[in-house]
């Protein structure tokens, strides 16, 4: 769900590096270099990246800063299990934006239960995840603190930020200005409606300057790149125009 308390509570506002009790906290553009650093660390095809709820389609272009094998997939909210729809204005599915991804990566995304069990495999040896939101618990999702390279974009803290090696704030909905795709396959834009604090950016922006830092091309600096990217049509595109972030 996207509420007035996510915006304001549990934020992640610097940056977070190392796990438990070797966790500190460090300055934004630290993050980012550390980000990048382990981007540039990933060798081979067993790289995994978990788009997060709520994503626009704007942030799922840039989805990775590492060629590899990709786990996509909105993550259900926990505080939301058990959520019942109706025939009138409630939808069965509390992701805000799950006809989005699919649109975007032109199939249905894969549970985070799937990727859990990749890393319990070893099929897996490096997660980068965009978002706070997911329906695992901290300890469903223990088994990523066994990662080297474990680095989440989020603006809130959750169970993702908590088994991260590396956190690096982002700015939040409502700080962002972009897409969504309801259930019904309607685009619905939006603007930024209050600004982020400090030097925070969106997270489209904010991969885009981790791959800057890790040597390599995203192809997307605008967001009206991000939209040509992901082949937003005029009429979609009119919807958030004017908006820069």
């Amino acid at each position: 769900m996207m509420t007035y308390r996510e915006v304001h509570e549990n934020r992640v506002l610097v940056g977070l590096e190392g796990r438990g009790s070797s966790r500190d906290a460090v300055p934004y553009e630290a993050a980012l270099d550390a980000a990048a650093a382990n981007a540039k660390r990933v060798k081979g095809g067993k790289v995994a990246v978990v788009l997060g709820a709520p994503l626009d389609r704007g942030q799922l272009r840039v989805r990775s800063v590492r060629k590899g094998r990709a786990w996509h997939g909105p993550l259900l909210p926990a505080a939301n299990r058990g959520w019942e729809g109706d025939s009138i204005l409630r939808n069965a599915d509390n992701n805000p934006n799950r006809a989005g991804v699919r649109k975007a990566l032109g199939a249905d995304p894969k549970p985070l239960a799937d990727l859990i069990t990749a890393v319990e495999q070893a099929e897996v040896d490096a997660v980068f995840a965009l978002g706070h939101v997911s329906a695992e618990s901290e300890e469903e999702l223990a088994k990523f603190a066994r990662l080297d390279v474990c680095v989440v974009l989020a603006s809130n803290a959750g169970a993702l930020t908590q088994v991260a090696g590396t956190v690096v704030p982002v700015a939040s909905w409502a700080e962002s200005s972009g897409t969504f795709i309801n259930a019904a396959g309607t685009a619905q834009g939006y603007r930024r409606a209050i600004p982020a604090q400090g030097r925070i950016q969106p997270a489209w922006l904010t991969l885009h300057e981790v791959a800057k830092r890790a040597g390599v091309s995203l192809g997307a600096a605008t967001l009206q790149d991000v939209r040509g990217a992901i082949g937003l049509g005029a009429q979609e595109a009119a919807l958030t125009a004017g908006a820069s972030a």
